[in-house]
């Protein structure tokens, strides 16, 4: 059963340096499981500033996903409350939903997610066409993702033409489309060699120093996990850590 929470709009100030792009507060989200009840996330609340790159860890079961489906609204709360860049997302109907995630939010998912059918344009071109964004102004945005992720070459070329660590540039291309405040990333190099998802890293870092918007990722990665700006470690659906790093 779904309950509300008594919430305040945030302050647009987190730890002093960069306004709140999103807000948790005491976040719940149970499951049904073998007759009991599983607690994916318990009594969570974190701040994620703008402008920063934020790595979630944790052993697998620790929340991790649960938490990032949370807060890109792909899932909805138990209890508790999400704020997200001026909308409480937690009591959103579906409708809202879709419109913050079509306007506010990227996805880049572990398995790439891409369509095998269409070349890399039109890969990216998906999100556009949802939002109808007219032809010119899409085609125009569509070349300049490509050339963010370096990949302006390959345009034309189906997902089954490009190694892993270009689809995965694909896949974060189609992500900034619709100019999202916010990326959300589920172990975005799980599926790559050592030196392709150091590539990946690197530009999740550069994405976020020159476009200004925020990185929320997933990762075992620890290579990953030293680039970011901040780290939130979990435990059993529970905040064990949350520290800040000295890059950027």
């Amino acid at each position: 059963m779904q309950h509300s929470v008594e919430v305040t709009t945030p302050a647009r100030q987190s730890r002093g340096f960069s306004p709140t792009l999103v807000q948790t507060t005491n976040l719940v989200r149970e499951y049904p499981s073998g007759g009991g009840v599983l607690t994916a996330v318990s009594d969570l609340s974190i701040e994620i500033p703008e402008r920063r790159l934020v790595c979630i860890k944790g052993r697998s079961g620790s929340g991790k996903t649960t938490l990032l489906n949370l807060i890109g609204g792909l899932d909805r709360p138990t209890s508790g409350g999400i704020w997200l860049d001026g909308d409480w997302i937690s009591e959103l109907d579906e409708a809202d939903l879709v419109r913050v995630r079509r306007d506010k939010i990227g996805f880049v998912f572990q398995t790439f997610g891409l369509i095998p059918i269409l070349t890399a344009t039109e890969n990216v071109e998906v999100p556009l066409r949802l939002a109808n964004t007219p032809v010119d102004e899409r085609a125009e945005r569509v070349e300049d993702v490509l050339g963010l992720v370096g990949l302006g070459e390959r345009a034309k070329h189906r997902p089954h033409e490009l190694s892993g660590g270009e689809q995965q540039r694909v896949a974060i291309a189609r992500a900034l489309a619709n100019h999202p405040k916010l990326l959300i990333a589920d172990e975005p190099t799980g599926q790559l060699d050592l030196r392709t998802g150091r590539t990946i890293m690197q530009l999740l870092v550069r994405l976020v120093r020159e476009t200004g918007l925020s990185a929320v990722v997933a990762t075992h990665d620890p290579t990953l996990i030293d680039l970011a700006d901040r780290v939130i470690e979990l435990r059993d659906g529970q905040l064990v850590a949350d520290s800040d790093s000295d890059n950027g």
